[in-house]
């Protein structure tokens, strides 16, 4: 298991560790979603180091459609809030959506640390098969008995091994 955590944040899978946070029974119990169209990139550029600056801005997301920020704010209360959105309404359009619950926060991201290596692997696989094919074409004198023997983690997959990996990677992508 430490192996594998390792091999994930050395692949840059696990970028970092942290403690997830109740807002509410931290002092924020007043959670919002502010979705922000700026008029311009210099009013977009002004949002995003706005949020940086901001401790109560939990998140800031750049979006493509109509909108062009997407942030995620807390607040003590719900007056609280009103100079952020005068602030933001200086630099475009805001719309603010309050968060009445939160039947699912945050997910867990175990499902795409699984994905990950379901991708490495079949880069792994691909290079191996590319392999195979260039030794196929010029043995060079070397057998291809020889060769498997000398790189087994590239010897081909059974049949029903492929069959089960495709339905893992099929069952993975359904999930995410």
């Amino acid at each position: 298991m430490a192996a594998r955590v390792r091999r994930l944040e050395s692949l840059g899978v696990i970028t970092s560790y942290g403690a997830r946070v109740d807002p509410g029974k931290a002092g924020w119990p007043v959670q919002a979603f502010v979705v922000l169209s700026t008029t311009g990139i210099r009013q977009s550029h002004q949002t995003a180091h706005i949020a940086q600056s901001a401790s109560h801005i939990l998140e800031d997301h750049r979006v493509t459609g109509t909108d062009d920020h997407i942030l995620r704010v807390v607040a003590r209360e719900i007056g609280a809030m009103e100079p952020l959105i005068d602030q933001l309404n200086e630099l475009g359009k805001s719309a603010t959506s309050f968060i009445l619950s939160s039947p699912k926060p945050c997910a867990p991201t175990h499902r795409l640390t699984h994905l990950a290596e379901h991708v490495r692997d079949d880069a792994h696989r691909r290079a191996c098969q590319r392999e195979r094919r260039q030794r196929a074409g010029c043995q060079q004198g070397v057998a291809r008995a020889e060769w498997r023997r000398r790189s087994p983690s590239c010897a081909p997959a059974p049949r029903f091994l492929v069959a089960i990996r495709t339905a893992m990677r099929d069952c993975i992508w359904s999930l995410c």
